[in-house]
C-alpha cells in the first residue's frame, strides 16, 4: 500500500501500521459502516488502511490543511481543527470511533480535545489514543521541539477517566523496542502491545 504527497512521491506506509490497524478495526470496531474520525492524522496512514479494508464513513480533522487535497480524492472529509480551542463541527455521539495519535504531547493540556472527543462519540463508541512513554526514553522526548507535555500509562488513565471514559485499558504499544523490534506481531497479535508508546483504549 502506497500514500502520496501532492507532488506525487510515493511513501510507503508501514507493515506494522498495516497489520496493527487491520487487527485493532476488526477487534474493535467491525462494521465497515463504522462513522471513523481521526484526529490529527497527518498523512493520513490510519485512514488509508481503512479505506483499504472497506471502511466508508472516514473523517480527519487537523490544524495542517497540507493533505486535504489528498483526502478529498479519496473520499475522506477533512475539516480545519485546532484541538487547543476548536469546537469540532459535529452534533454529540456522531461517530462510532475517534482516533487520536501522536498529538497529545504536543497539547499543554489534554483536556479540551478528550473532552471533544467524548462529547462527538456515540455511547459506546471507542477513542483509541497514542503518545509516547515518557518512561521508556525521558532523554529523547524533548529531541522534538515540538513536544510540550510527556505521558505515563497512569497519567494517561487518569486523564481519560477525568474525561469521563469507561473501560480504559492502557498498554504500552509499538514496533521499535521489546518484541515489536523483531516483528514478533507477525505471529503473535500480543507483540502489539510491547515497545516504546503507549496506547489507551477506552470506551464512552
Amino acid at each position: 500500500m502506497q500514500k502520496y504527497f501532492p507532488d506525487g512521491i510515493p511513501v510507503p506506509v508501514s507493515e506494522f501500521m498495516r497489520v496493527f490497524t487491520a487487527h485493532q478495526a476488526q477487534e474493535y470496531f467491525p462494521s465497515k459502516e463504522a462513522k471513523i474520525m481521526d484526529v490529527g492524522s497527518g498523512y493520513g496512514d490510519f485512514l488509508m488502511v481503512l479505506k483499504e479494508l472497506g471502511y466508508k464513513n472516514l473523517f480527519t480533522a487537523d490544524i495542517e490543511n497540507t493533505a486535504e487535497a489528498i483526502f478529498k480524492k479519496n473520499g475522506i472529509d477533512f475539516t480545519r481543527f485546532d484541538a487547543t480551542k476548536d469546537t469540532f463541527p459535529f452534533q454529540d455521539g456522531s461517530f462510532d470511533v475517534v482516533n487520536c495519535s501522536h498529538i497529545l504531547e504536543h497539547l499543554p493540556s489534554p483536556f479540551h480535545l478528550l473532552d471533544e472527543a467524548h462529547r462527538i462519540l456515540r455511547a459506546g463508541g471507542m477513542f483509541f489514543i497514542m503518545v509516547p512513554d515518557w518512561k521508556k526514553h525521558p532523554s529523547e522526548f524533548y529531541d522534538d521541539p515540538t513536544h510540550i507535555h510527556p505521558y505515563t500509562k497512569q497519567s494517561i488513565a487518569r486523564a481519560l477517566h477525568r474525561a469521563d471514559f469507561d473501560s480504559v485499558l492502557v498498554k504500552s504499544h509499538g514496533c521499535f523496542r521489546g518484541l515489536g523490534r523483531i516483528r514478533a506481531w507477525r505471529f503473535w497479535k500480543g507483540a502489539f502491545y510491547t515497545g516504546e508508546h503507549i496506547i489507551g483504549i477506552a470506551r464512552k
